[in-house]
């Protein structure tokens, strides 16, 4: 149910929080797709890619948990925006 007085600074903090790991999350990605590709060179070529394997391992641990911090964070921010009271347009 909507709180008259709820207040918005904890949904404006909570969605900046959320934004950031995602953008975090979306630039680790990046980040592991271009080690990923860079394996397949060596691959192709015969060389030794283990340190690059565990490189791109670390990056998948990380987004994993941030993944899981985001999921975490986007409960909170539905829960806190769901108790906002919606706004009355002028017109009607």
């Amino acid at each position: 149910s909507k709180v008259p007085d709820a207040s918005i600074k904890k949904s404006l903090e909570l969605d900046q929080k959320l934004r950031h790991v995602k953008t975090e999350v979306e630039k680790l990605k990046s980040e592991r797709n271009a080690l990923s590709t860079q394996i397949g060179e060596k691959k192709r070529k015969g060389e030794n890619c283990d340190a690059l394997l565990e490189e791109v391992n670390k990056y998948a641990d990380k987004i994993h948990q941030l993944d899981k911090e985001s999921t975490l964070l986007e409960e909170e921010f539905t829960a806190a925006i769901s108790v906002l009271p919606n706004i009355p347009m002028k017109d009607i």
